[in-house]
């Protein structure tokens, strides 16, 4: 195994998913399945370097380096490794794999990146990847959308995606039948009829995909993916929705258009609705009671993606803008009302754009005070309401951060 190479090496696609690269490299080098080449690379790493093999995948379902989540820098290491298998210049394994990101979406959702582009792990089909026949016609290979839940349709052919082979009626899955061009059955999909998509779900998938497009509202003006995935993440959030439920996600995401298409309009009024059922259920004074009664995740949500800059997030300004209203349309009285809705330090930090450290040096310096008494040496839990609306937002009106970075800083660190 020691002279072990794969002679041929086709050229990828600039959007083709890595698991589709990997098939047209066993069929280039003429071995019959991926499982054989897979069998082969590993046999040789282990030879290499044993804990790169051990790390390489031997199933195509679970080839790509955001599967392995605690062994990913020794995966990455034999895809480096395997890179070099060629005679020719190295091959793009590395380019073409999703890869896990810090860059986590909306307070805690995991991110995955390709490309400088960062995508909701939970956006990611889990089972059946649908394809284009017409762009199976022109080339048999599967590009990285295909694998996004908002990718319905073809954004070049203005085609539905088929997911089920018109022949003998089984869900496709190339990750699973290996096969790129045609079903299990034999059945070539490149033959299939299309039916004419509809423009909403081709505008959907240009958003997911494309840096220019014609959609009105923030999401069209933001060339950044990201913060579009961001987004649309956001609203299946504050919609409840279940994010491990496809077609619960697909349906949710749909309606993300019209929301973000009359933005902010369909958002005020979801907040002022919030508030006013909250006011019908509640049970304790306003001064006792977390804002997340209301507004549920909308705020600690808000964040939409780690390290974005401050004036791309536009959700966040919108919803300080209205949170400012609610303090200042219900000044401070003997009663508590809205304006003193609590807050946990996760919401502190992200109304006041900083970090949880800055939050509790704020809270030691007495420019925050706690709404109840804190025992002696005890750290307030993050998630605990701890302070009271008016006043958060109050600070972040009057005192201006140190510098106008990614993450604001208010006092310097000890």
């Amino acid at each position: 195994m020691e002279d072990m190479q794969l002679l041929v090496r086709p050229k990828p696609f600039l959007d083709e998913s890595l698991e589709s690269y990997l098939l047209r490299l066993a069929e280039a080098n003429f071995i019959e399945s991926y499982r054989l080449l897979s069998g082969a690379v590993k046999e040789w790493l282990l030879e290499q370097d044993h804990e790169a093999g051990g790390a390489f995948p031997l199933d195509l379902a679970t080839a790509n380096i955001w599967h392995a989540r605690q062994s990913s820098s020794f995966r990455i290491r034999a895809f480096s490794l395997l890179e070099k298998l060629t005679d020719n210049e190295d091959l793009p394994l590395l380019a073409l794999s999703l890869r896990h990101s810090a860059a986590d979406f909306c307070g805690g959702y995991r991110a995955l990146a390709r490309g400088g582009v960062h995508i909701p792990r939970c956006f990611i089909r889990k089972s059946t990847i649908p394809v284009c026949p017409l762009c199976l016609s022109e080339n048999i290979y599967i590009p990285q959308a295909w694998h996004y839940q908002a990718y319905t349709a073809c954004v070049r052919h203005g085609v539905k995606l088929i997911d089920k082979c018109p022949s003998c009626g089984e869900s496709l899955s190339y990750l699973e039948s290996e096969m790129i061009g045609s079903c299990r059955c034999g059945y070539d999909l490149s033959l299939a009829q299309t039916i004419q998509a509809d423009e909403k779900n081709i505008l959907l998938g240009k958003l997911i995909t494309c840096e220019e497009t014609e959609f009105p509202g923030p999401l069209g003006y933001m060339s950044s993916i990201s913060i579009r995935n961001a987004a649309l993440l956001y609203y299946c959030i504050i919609s409840s929705v279940n994010v491990e439920d496809e077609l619960e996600v697909y349906e949710s995401l749909l309606l993300a258009m019209d929301f973000y298409a009359s933005w902010p309009f369909r958002f005020k009024e979801i907040l002022s609705e919030s508030f006013d059922k909250a006011n019908e259920i509640l049970i304790r004074p306003y001064n006792k009671t977390p804002i997340s009664f209301a507004i549920g995740s909308c705020l600690p949500a808000s964040t939409m993606i780690k390290g974005m800059r401050q004036e791309e997030n536009f959700i966040l300004s919108e919803l300080f803008g209205c949170l400012k209203n609610i303090v200042e349309n219900n000044p401070k009285s003997r009663v508590g009302n809205r304006g003193d809705m609590l807050l946990t330090i996760v919401e502190a930090a992200v109304l006041l754009r900083t970090t949880h450290e800055q939050i509790y040096l704020l809270l030691e310096s007495g420019y925050l005070k706690a709404a109840g008494r804190i025992k002696i040496h005890q750290k307030v839990s993050p998630h605990e309401p701890t302070f009271y609306l008016r006043q958060v937002v109050e600070l972040a009106e009057s005192r201006m951060p140190s510098d106008f970075g990614v993450v604001a800083t208010y006092l310097p660190h000890r």
